[in-house]
């Protein structure tokens, strides 16, 4: 598996090196849960007519492109959004479970190096003690959506303003 190479990888690298790969891990997942929330407003948002598109896109902040997203779109976006945050959160626990089962294995006897376990040990320590941070992270960036999306009657009418309001609530459940 691709992952555990990557993680023997660092299990060679000096200690102080091998202990912040926890914390690399669970700072690129933090990043990418932004850029994919930007990447998915733009998705659907339309870059003012003043702008050229291009630049729109190179510079235009999640705020910005829910502000300038067409009503109509609302729900779609949201929806996509929601799909890709909880991935996150399936991804996160799908990394928890794999290393406590590479532990299981390590303790059973397919043990490897004592550098291999303790990146292995390290790293679910990270991942278990985030779990909190990503779920902030995810509520930052839906807060953030929630709040910037013009929810102004007649502009989403009371079945779009519903459906997002259901698909807020099987997220946070």
């Amino acid at each position: 598996e691709r992952y555990e190479e990557i993680l023997r990888a660092y299990s060679m690298m000096s200690p102080d090196q091998a202990l912040s790969v926890g914390k690399e891990l669970l700072r690129h997942v933090s990043e990418c849960i932004v850029a994919v929330s930007r990447q998915c407003a733009l998705a659907f948002s339309a870059a003012p007519s003043h702008e050229s598109a291009s630049d729109w896109h190179r510079k235009a902040q999640l705020r910005d492109l829910c502000r300038s997203m067409d009503p109509s779109h609302f729900v779609a976006c949201t929806a996509q959004l929601y799909e890709h945050l909880c991935d996150f959160l399936y991804r996160h626990r799908f990394l928890c479970a794999w290393h406590v089962e590479r532990e299981r294995r390590a303790a059973e006897g397919d043990a490897g190096d004592a550098g291999f376990r303790e990146v292995l040990r390290e790293v679910l320590t990270e991942l278990s003690a985030s779990k909190r941070n990503v779920w902030d992270r995810i509520q930052q960036q839906v807060s953030l959506v929630l709040m910037t999306l013009d929810f102004q009657y007649p502009a989403l009418n009371e079945d779009s303003f519903l459906h997002i309001l259901h698909l807020t609530q099987l997220l946070i459940e």
